[in-house]
């Protein structure tokens, strides 16, 4: 169809109901076909102990001194998850006895590396044995299969591994080949004009040793214009990686009508990064969309018997669940945090310990910094999504000081930030400044990635000071999940461009604020105070004011009251000794040069909030007595007094953010 210049068209999109279709196959297959349910009940449902104790271990266990295929040499835990795998799981095992295996890798342990060796030693023993292996390599991203694919390319030789055969990648025909590496490339089928993908036929892939693709691809492979293309038994062996981020009905798209009970399952992922992404609340919080296979069978809440489970001290049964613990990555203090929360404490520092220090100021023992800011978050008219000016350029600004100053590569450094808007601002800031070589990108394009040095912006900066009652809500960036991804990219450095206010409400970036407050590597706003114009003045005032009453400058209960993980900038006590002080400070209406105006509350809507006068004064644990109600009025006078500080102090650099947002090149 030609388009015409100058005409009107009525463009209409219609929802694909493909993906629907095959995860619903997967799941029928899953409980109504007979060899579907006879593998779901010998794979997934958990074994009593007598079971497990009959287990036979097949003739083809490997040697001790494993010999290792791959280009990256195996530390002792890489190798048992190897041989685990080898021994427990697939063609040789009794089907009585046949499992799937897991492979848990945290952060920079290697995860996709012990895959891929697996893959080559299965190929291997192939040869050995004189018997035909055929491995089936899924996941849920392209990128995480360009990944993989370009890992075992590495190691294959071109392609060709030692069972005979080649490597073959199969992509959707929806797929742009322009995004997909040269190497990758090499080994995927185009279309004879080179313009798309072509899906590959029958000879194509039997023909094979290795198909990697993701999970959908799979699937849709299995069915050919009505007819089943890939059938039970075309594959010997299952590899799905990067399992935490796919669905159930996902990770079935990869067994359910391609593998019998011989075949051998073998999961690689981690559920404490990011999860898959599910839209509809029903399915995900009620049914249990949102939760996935490798989260059903290690997590030991969800499944307390099963013999994947990994328990409350890291530990795990060796024939069924292996945990990496050596982490490759990051510098120790990166992943401290990280570990104690979520690692059970087991993971190692084995990475080259190097510091990327940016000035004398900052710590030598910690890759950490913590650059207290206080900004505004905007929203574009008409948009959804959150940008933060301040934040942009102090971001624009240590990445000057890491490329310039330090010699990094624009290609080892990395900008993380939860909001597009602000993902797409700070990218023009960058490229204005001849840093457009810098990757800058949200959490879910950096989840498997690395890079020397990690600038992130947090964006949110509002804290509510009129509700005491409840958390602030930042959203997502409470997931502890989009908070392990974020942390853990960085290899010597990781910035994080905050408001400690805001974001020291979350106890994970708490704990890491404390981190950097008694590492000494806390920078930034401590405050400085703009004695310029009425609000300057009287923000200096309240500063000598507050120190008087032994409550220290903003900056001072930032980093030490929030550095000490304590639950709020203030607590009421505190609260109640500033009400007086800070009550004569600011008139009731004050006017910002940014346009945006305070108007004090009448004091019954600050008790509103709370459900009324009643409510107001039990949830502060007072009595309704004459003296109670006194405290009770002072109480709210607090509250009114603490917003009027924050817009005092949210607003004393409005002039640079409106200068900001008047620059050409900073319209999106």
């Amino acid at each position: 169809m030609e388009i015409e210049e100058g005409e009107r068209y009525n463009v209409r999109f219609v929802l694909s109901r493909r993906v629907l279709e095959r995860l619903h196959e997967a799941i029928y297959f899953s409980t109504h076909d007979k060899r579907g349910m006879e593998l779901l009940k010998r794979w997934f449902l958990h074994r009593t102990g007598g079971e497990v104790a009959s287990r036979l271990k097949p003739s083809a266990v490997p040697s001790d001194d494993l010999e290792i295929l791959g280009q990256t040499e195996l530390n002792q835990r890489q190798r048992l998850a190897v041989k685990c795998a080898l021994e427990f799981s697939g063609p040789g095992v009794p089907a009585i006895a046949n499992h799937p295996y897991v492979v848990f890798g945290p952060p920079g342990t290697g995860k996709t590396t012990v895959l891929t060796e697996y893959i080559l030693q299965v190929l291997r023993w192939a040869k050995v044995t004189g018997t035909s292996s055929r491995v089936l390599v899924t996941t849920p991203s392209n990128w995480a299969a360009d990944n993989i694919a370009s890992k075992l390319l590495e190691s294959m030789h071109g392609g060709k591994a030692d069972g005979g055969g080649g490597l073959l990648r199969a992509n959707a025909a929806s797929r742009d080949p322009n995004g997909v590496p040269e190497d990758v490339l090499g080994i995927s089928i185009l279309s004879p004009d080179g313009k798309k993908f072509r899906r590959p036929n029958w000879n194509e892939i039997t023909g094979a040793k290795v198909l990697v693709t993701t999970c959908m691809t799979a699937a849709n492979l299995r069915v050919k214009y009505g007819n089943l293309c890939l059938q039970h038994g075309t594959f010997t062996h299952c590899v799905v990686d990067e399992a935490g981020q796919a669905t159930e009905p996902e990770t079935l798209c990869s067994v359910m009508g391609l593998l019998t009970r011989e075949s051998a399952l073998v999961l690689g992922g981690d559920p404490q990064q990011l999860r898959p992404v599910v839209l509809t609340s029903f399915g995900g919080r009620k049914d249990g969309l949102g939760l996935t296979l490798l989260e059903r069978l290690i997590d030991k809440e969800i499944a307390p018997l099963s013999p994947f489970a990994v328990d409350s001290q890291g530990n795990a049964n060796a024939e069924y669940t292996s945990m990496l613990t050596e982490n490759y990555r990051s510098h120790e203090s990166i992943i401290r945090i990280p570990n104690e929360k979520l690692y059970f404490g087991k993971l190692e520092a084995k990475g080259p310990q190097r510091v990327l220090q940016l000035d004398r100021s900052q710590s030598k023992k910690c890759a950490v910094v913590w650059h207290s800011l206080v900004g505004s978050e905007r929203r574009d008219k008409g948009g959804s999504s959150f940008y933060n000016a301040y934040e942009c350029v102090q971001v624009l600004d240590y990445c000057v000081k890491i490329h310039s100053e330090k010699n990094v590569p624009q290609e080892e450094i990395g900008v993380i930030t939860p909001y597009k808007r602000q993902m797409l601002k700070i990218k023009k800031l960058l490229a204005s400044k001849g840093l457009g070589e810098i990757e800058v990108g949200t959490v879910e394009l950096f989840q498997g990635r690395e890079k020397r040095a990690i600038v992130a912006s947090c964006v949110r900066s509002k804290p509510y000071y009129l509700d005491f009652k409840t958390q602030r809500d930042l959203g997502f960036l409470t997931d502890f999940r989009r908070w392990n991804v974020t942390v853990t990219r960085a290899k010597e450095l990781l910035v994080v461009v905050a408001n400690p206010e805001t974001m020291g409400q979350d106890p994970y970036y708490r704990a890491l604020l404390t981190l950097c407050g008694m590492s000494g590597n806390c920078f930034g706003w401590r405050p400085k105070v703009e004695t310029r114009g009425t609000i300057g003045q009287q923000q200096l005032l309240l500063l000598k004011q507050l120190k008087k009453v032994g409550l220290g400058s903003p900056g001072e209960i930032h980093l030490n009251v929030l550095g000490l993980d304590r639950e709020r900038v203030m607590g009421a006590k505190a609260q109640r000794a500033a009400a007086p002080v800070i009550a004569n400070l600011s008139p009731a209406n004050m006017v910002c040069v940014c346009g945006k105006k305070w108007v004090e509350p009448p004091k019954n809507s600050v008790m509103k909030s709370f459900g009324g006068m009643h409510n107001f004064m039990a949830s502060h644990g007072l009595k309704p007595t004459p003296d109670g109600y006194k405290e009770g009025n002072a109480l709210a006078d607090a509250f009114i007094a603490l917003d009027r500080d924050n817009f005092i102090r949210e607003h004393q650099n409005c002039h640079l953010a409106q200068n900001l947002e008047s620059e050409e090149s900073w319209v999106i």
